[in-house]
């Protein structure tokens, strides 16, 4: 039996894991998240602190949807209280290779679309200025 991927279905039944990543190698970015806030130490003076977070995440649309990890997008360790929420980055870029089959590399910013909190999942989506870019989803048929 021939191991393939039919894009057509985006079925990936029977694929081995080579083959999937030649086909699929361009749908995988690389992100990474940028946090600022202040962290308050009584008696000492609040301080100003900035750091990043990177990881990886792939297309699953051709509009710029992406599948990522929440770890990579929110903070779990600094809850912010102003806003009752886990601190979120004020930016994120997504490095994109081989942009729409052009062979060129590119960085996009991108938007913290929501998360599953019983998973380690985030969804991002690409701002503008990509469109039709490989993407990656499989099911069984």
């Amino acid at each position: 039996m021939k191991n393939k991927c039919n894009s057509s279905k985006r079925s990936c039944k029977n694929s081995t894991g080579s083959t999937l990543y030649k086909k699929y190698f361009d749908t995988v970015v690389v992100i990474e998240s940028l946090f600022r806030t202040v962290i308050e130490f009584p008696p000492f003076p609040p301080v100003e602190i900035e750091f990043t977070k990177s990881g990886s995440g792939f297309f699953i649309d051709k509009y710029g949807l992406i599948i990522s990890a929440t770890h990579i997008v929110r903070d779990n360790s600094i809850f912010d209280e102003e806003n009752n929420q886990y601190l979120l980055p004020e930016e994120i870029h997504v490095a994109v290779y081989n942009v729409n089959d052009t062979g060129k590399n590119k960085t996009f910013q991108a938007e913290f679309i929501g998360f599953d909190g019983a998973g380690d999942v985030a969804v991002l989506r690409i701002k503008s200025g990509l469109y039709n870019q490989n993407f990656f989803f499989c099911f069984n048929s």
